[in-house]
């Protein structure tokens, strides 16, 4: 018998546990909710995007601060495409920036036009 069993680490302590799998979906919900407030608001402003920045970091045990990003960015980007969002993100050493749209650029064009169409038939009091 081959007394080198232990030197080797057993595959399944590397691979993701439930914890962490829980914890990994407890920080896209709280990303989403951010994001959905954000979103929210710019919509309220009249805008037809957002952006904002993504957290860096993540309470997630056990795993390496790139795998975290992976896993919580991606996820996110997910759920935003899932619901017809438009996404970009350009991450950078120390933030990570999110561009969401879900005006496309034939509604932008379109609301322009209205609103240089009004302005060319308004008259000012005076």
């Amino acid at each position: 018998m081959s007394t080198n069993s232990n030197i080797l680490r057993n595959a399944n302590d590397l691979r993701i546990t439930t914890l962490q799998k829980k914890q990994i979906a407890a920080a896209i919900r709280e990303v989403l909710t951010n994001i959905n407030q954000v979103i929210l608001h710019a919509h309220e402003a009249g805008k037809g995007y957002v952006k904002d920045k993504l957290p860096m970091q993540f309470a997630i045990d056990g795993m390496t601060f790139t795998k975290m990003q992976q896993y919580v960015w991606c996820g996110v980007i997910k759920e935003l495409k899932d619901k017809n969002y438009m996404v970009a993100i350009d991450p950078q050493d120390t933030e990570c920036n999110i561009l969401i749209k879900w005006e496309s650029d034939e509604e932008k064009k379109e609301s322009q036009r209205l609103l240089q169409m009004l302005a060319a038939h308004t008259k000012r009091a005076g």
